[in-house]
């Protein structure tokens, strides 16, 4: 006697007949789970080769998933070498994470003639005493982001195609006698250069 697999044996079987009989009972409600779970899928999808290569630099797995880096806003003619960058950096979980006040961020070029990233300088001048940054969890507002800018330092060249912009930061475990800093986290984007 042969027997069938269940629903048990294979989790993602048993997903697939709970959104099947979701969708039958509230095609609505099914119609929200296939959205849901696509948006993940799409999330899983644009961890591309550079998130790993970055990630393994790192030495964190923990890159552009809790903590989000983007242009404040986006004018492509901004994105010069010599100039100011604008930025905002986001918390995006329910963690807080704690930054340096440099944001202990590294600037690199890509180089398309030998198909590398150089690093390049950060003309940026941050305060040199303070306190750090602290990002609250998500929808504590303001303090889940933060404004910050870069000003990336390099002879400009055509062959300088693309500028990144990394940034490192540590998970804040709040204690009531000492607070500490527990894993790294990272965040990067990936800048087209404008000449």
């Amino acid at each position: 006697m042969q027997v069938l697999p269940t629903p048990a044996d294979y989790p993602g079987l048993s997903l697939i007949l709970t959104i099947i009989e979701a969708n039958s009972r509230d095609p609505a409600l099914g119609t929200k789970v296939i959205t849901a779970i696509l948006v993940m899928l799409m999330q899983i999808a644009c961890q591309s080769e550079g998130d790993e290569e970055v990630a393994a630099w790192l030495g964190t797995e923990r890159l552009n998933r809790e903590i989000k880096l983007s242009l404040v806003e986006y004018d492509p003619v901004r994105v010069r070498l010599n100039s100011p960058v604008p930025l905002l950096l986001e918390n995006r979980s329910k963690e807080q994470f704690v930054f340096g006040l440099d944001f202990s961020a590294r600037l690199f070029v890509y180089s398309e003639s030998n198909e590398e990233w150089h690093e390049i300088e950060n003309g940026s001048h941050y305060p040199s005493v303070g306190w750090p940054i602290i990002l609250a969890p998500s929808g504590e507002k303001p303090s889940d982001s933060t404004y910050m800018s870069v000003l990336p330092r390099a002879e400009p060249s055509p062959d300088f195609t693309l500028l990144r912009i990394v940034v490192v930061g540590r998970e804040w475990i709040p204690r009531q006698w000492e607070p500490r800093a527990g894993e790294s986290v990272g965040a990067y984007i990936d800048l087209e250069l404008n000449h």
